[in-house]
């Protein structure tokens, strides 16, 4: 969904003041949108959000690599091509990013980034992860990362449901993209197949 006009419109800056109405008057279509969060939850989801970002507990490859499984599972093409451009500005390679769409049986992937695919697969999918799947992930990670996994699949759950719900359209001008997330504090990029 490239352009045009979001199924809810966007929020009257006027109406704002201090961080909700750097919100509203983004560059970014999604940071407008939220900008429509009620007063409390708005602090609180940002504080969330951007926690999950910039956790250092999950390795950031692993991290966009369960985003963007969230988004093609959720078919949110807005996150898909948010996240696309922030995961090749950490350096994961094209291949590794396609594998995202393909999920846990892409043979690019690492044994730890498919139990990462396949955990992703089974929360957003069957709720509960099967023992087996849960069972690997516990092999695969450490129990702060089977979390950090856990809380961005379920924040991004969220994003790519309101995006969807409201229409949120991919801006027109994917130098806003790098631009801005390249600002949000992460781990220093790993090298990334």
């Amino acid at each position: 969904m490239a352009g045009g006009e979001p199924r809810i419109p966007y929020p009257d800056p006027a109406q704002f003041e201090g961080i909700r109405r750097n919100s509203a008057e983004s560059r970014l279509n999604v940071e407008r949108m939220f900008a429509h969060i009620p007063p409390g939850l708005f602090e609180g989801y940002g504080a969330f959000a951007s926690s999950v970002m910039s956790n250092a507990s999950l390795d950031p490859v692993l991290r966009e690599l369960a985003i963007l499984r969230v988004g093609h599972l959720s078919h949110c093409a807005y996150e898909i091509y948010q996240h696309e451009s922030f995961a090749r500005y950490i350096g994961m390679s094209d291949t590794l990013i396609a594998a995202a769409a393909v999920g846990a049986e892409d043979p690019a992937l690492d044994a730890r980034q498919r139990a990462v695919l396949a955990f992703t697969d089974d929360l957003v999918l069957r709720i509960r992860p099967t023992d087996a799947v849960l069972g690997e992930a516990r092999r695969q990670l450490s129990i702060h990362e089977l979390f950090s996994v856990l809380l961005t699949v379920g924040q991004y759950m969220t994003v790519c449901r309101i995006l969807e719900t409201t229409g949120v359209p991919i801006e027109g001008d994917s130098s806003i993209v790098t631009g801005k997330l390249s600002a949000i504090p992460a781990q220093a990029p790993a090298a990334a197949g």
